[in-house]
């Protein structure tokens, strides 16, 4: 389809919506991970329908969800599958997530540039966050204390690094558990000593800490789509029950316009459609 045609068929659909005339914003909520990419899916929705309203918030994937299923949110941005205790309250309240793949994302171990390490081993990496390796000389490193940096316990992107890097065992020797992919690189950055773990959107030649192998693959787009990087996931967005109206339309573009493609490619990550 045509862009002209998709935009006249969307003008047509927000008209059946109702859109046009509605008040209330869509609010959106959750993963620090997905908070860039729908903020700026949302502001290049809102340049071709400035007639809409929309919020978005982060405060992790579990504060996301906690919030769709207490009615807060329309919308629950997600960096792992919503869990089974989570299903079940939300059915108790007569909520009905519905899990929609934006992009296809990885996590990647960081440290300082200054860290002589180039590689390690899903091994490694469980040796590190559940303790038994406390210094870098263990892993070939120099002779210092591992400065250990968590994401917190609503994080989305530390349940996906708990079940992809450490088999599912939590993180033991954690240092310091911070709330976003931003103060991740800032703690690494400030200690030669330290690693932590960002989703790939979130390295960039000028963050000033260097992504490490692990088993041998780089954590980049090919890697992701070809399947030979260890440490990959989707991006959801959760609503309630099959979205309809001027929240279908608004998970449309998010999902299928060629805008939002290009901001989820922007960002190194793989649109999921």
């Amino acid at each position: 389809m045509s862009a002209p045609m998709f935009r006249i068929l969307s003008l047509f659909l927000l008209l059946l919506s109702g859109m046009v005339s509605a008040v209330e914003p869509i609010r959106i909520a959750g993963s620090t991970t997905a908070q860039p990419l729908v903020d700026e899916i949302a502001r290049l929705y809102l340049d071709e329908y400035p007639q809409a309203r929309i919020e978005v918030a982060g405060g992790g994937s579990g504060s996301g969800i906690a919030a769709l299923i207490a009615r807060d949110v329309d919308i629950a941005m997600s960096s792992r599958l919503i869990s089974a205790g989570e299903v079940e309250q939300a059915v108790r309240l007569g909520i009905y997530p519905v899990p929609l793949q934006i992009a296809h994302d990885a996590i990647a171990p960081v440290v300082h540039p200054r860290n002589p390490l180039r590689d390690l081993s899903r091994d490694q990496l469980s040796d590190i966050y559940l303790g038994r390796s406390r210094s870098w000389a263990a892993l070939g490193g120099p002779d210092v204390t591992i400065g250990v940096v968590c994401r917190d316990r609503n994080s989305g992107t530390r349940a996906s690094w708990q079940h992809l890097a450490l088999n599912g065992t939590p993180a033991q020797a954690c240092s310091i558990d911070v709330a976003s992919n931003q103060e991740v690189l800032e703690a690494v950055r400030s200690n030669q000593a330290s690693i932590g773990y960002v989703s790939l959107a979130f390295i960039s030649a000028h963050a000033g800490v260097r992504p490490l192998q692990v088993e041998g693959q780089d954590c980049t787009p090919y890697c992701i789509k070809s399947g030979c990087y260890p440490l990959t996931r989707p991006l959801f967005l959760f609503t309630n029950g099959w979205p309809d109206g001027k929240l279908m339309h608004f998970i449309n573009f998010a999902l299928h316009s060629e805008q939002a493609k290009q901001v989820i490619r922007r960002a190194g990550l793989i649109p999921a459609n």
